[in-house]
């Protein structure tokens, strides 16, 4: 019960660190976009920073559709804890 309980919780903090690599990922993607320097390309030719831009703007879809899915799932977990376990939980002490 109480590992059910701690996974709902720790639905948060992954939303929070899926919040957080949408920020850096949108940083990284902007001082792409304006030509600034960043320790990652500096090497990369125009080739690969456009690839490289790419790939942090379907990382950073796929991290915002994350964002919804974890508080789906907290939710689901909310539903599930109050109307399922805790009642059978209940019931067999």
């Amino acid at each position: 019960m109480t590992a059910a309980i701690g996974e709902k919780e720790s639905c948060e903090s992954r939303k929070q660190n899926s919040i957080k690599r949408i920020a850096a990922d949108r940083d990284t993607n902007n001082k792409l976009s304006e030509g600034k320097f960043t320790l990652k390309t500096m090497f990369k030719s125009k080739n690969d920073k456009a690839k490289t831009q790419a790939i942090l703007l379907e990382r950073i879809a796929q991290s915002e559709r994350d964002v919804e899915n974890w508080d789906k799932i907290k939710r689901f977990l909310i539903v599930y804890l109050a109307e399922v376990a805790i009642p059978d939980f209940k019931a067999s002490r």
